[in-house]
């Protein structure tokens, strides 16, 4: 594990992600917002992959497979509440989303799909879901 980590954050972009990531569940922690805990939805990695490609809106809703309505909630009350955590947020989306880019030319669908099911992206999917960007 720590040898994984030390490679990640000698990548630019894995470092800023990290970063990104933590400071988000962090702030996601303090309000009670577990990742761990959510129950998801998987999204198909041809889903995963299409948003990848840039794909937006609607079609990709399932991408956002959180499925507590309350969370979504909390966090998009997080989101319009605290400008720190929006810009902490809107950075992990930014980041989350060029490490999809990435691993949909590397990794294939499986890394695609690993990577969804991380806490970071359960923290991307939450907040995606929040600030309404399947709508």
């Amino acid at each position: 594990g720590f040898a994984a980590l030390e490679a990640a954050m000698r990548d630019r972009g894995a470092a800023e992600l990290l970063q990104a990531a933590e400071d988000a569940l962090t702030i996601l922690a303090q309000h009670g917002l577990y990742m761990e805990d959510l129950a998801v939805r998987h999204a198909p990695a041809a889903l995963w992959s299409r948003m990848a490609a840039g794909e937006r809106g609607p079609a990709l809703a399932a991408v956002g497979g959180v499925e507590s309505a309350e969370a979504v909630e909390e966090t998009r009350a997080l989101l319009k509440a605290d400008p720190v955590f929006r810009d902490t947020a809107m950075h992990l989306m930014r980041r989350f989303d060029a490490l999809l880019r990435r691993t949909a030319g590397t990794g294939g669908e499986g890394a695609l799909l690993a990577i969804a099911d991380s806490r970071t992206g359960r923290a991307f999917m939450l907040s995606a879901q929040a600030l309404g960007a399947f709508e």
